[in-house]
């Protein structure tokens, strides 16, 4: 892990000529995220001077479920997968996060531990925002805070749907749902709007996991699909041939 600060600075302008390319593409991109885009200059100046950079590879986690929620996140690049574990160490997943996405949002500004285990499956940078930093500046904008709830709702709405898609016996069409919710969150449409892609490795084993079934029943299933001509699945890449799905997530 690599944690890099940002220095203190007087001012907003001041603040801008000292930070490096990088620093400044990365506050633009905080500026049109919903969870940042309502705070004031001055507030985005004081969560930039608390802002760290981290890398992790693979397999590294974020954090452990049960852990004090000391970091707020903004993925940079790379593949953060989120996943619940019970009583008994088995794993349920819950979401994918990955470049622009923010994490966690279950919890914000109410639980002291993080719900969940964030986990890399790829290379990731993040910048890391103390949570304490964060959550007084949002507390403190009414609008700041009314985009912070919005975010937090999409994400209750987003499982409800998980839950509701994957509610079935039919392994099949388990994973077919898993596939729709994973392109929801991580898929990306092409020029023509004629297919979705999923640009990070998911392994068969990890859409067994997801879809809560054997790797040799999501080995099946991902055949019959590509067989069907619904999806192309190389090298651990998924796309969906659907271009009603393509044009859904480009508007």
């Amino acid at each position: 892990m690599i944690g890099v600060h940002f220095n203190q600075n007087s001012s907003w302008g001041d603040s801008q000529l000292n930070m490096t390319p990088k620093q400044q593409i990365l506050l633009t991109k905080l500026q049109q995220q919903p969870e940042f885009s309502a705070l004031s200059l001055s507030e985005l100046t004081q969560i930039a001077n608390r802002m760290q950079f981290q890398n992790y590879q693979r397999g590294e986690l974020l954090f452990e479920q049960g852990m004090p929620r000391k970091w707020f996140y903004f993925v940079m690049s790379g593949l953060v997968r989120l996943f619940h574990r019970n009583v008994d160490g088995l794993e349920r997943f819950y979401a994918f996060r990955h470049r622009g996405g923010v994490l966690p949002l279950v919890g914000m500004l109410t639980n002291n531990d993080y719900a969940y285990v964030a986990e890399a499956s790829t290379t990731v940078e993040v910048a890391a925002i103390p949570m304490s930093c964060y959550e007084q500046i949002v507390r403190a904008n009414p609008a700041g805070l009314a985009n912070l709830v919005r975010s937090m709702g999409a994400v209750i709405d987003l499982t409800e749907n998980e839950l509701q898609l994957m509610v079935t016996n039919n392994a099949k069409e388990r994973l077919r749902q898993a596939i729709w919710f994973v392109a929801q969150q991580i898929g990306e449409p092409d020029s023509k709007q004629q297919r979705v892609r999923i640009n990070y490795p998911i392994a068969i084993t990890e859409w067994a996991q997801i879809s809560a079934t054997s790797r040799e029943t999501a080995s099946q299933v991902l055949q019959k699909l590509k067989q069907q001509g619904q999806i192309t699945y190389e090298r651990k890449y998924l796309t969906i041939l659907d271009a009603d799905l393509a044009v859904e997530l480009s508007s």
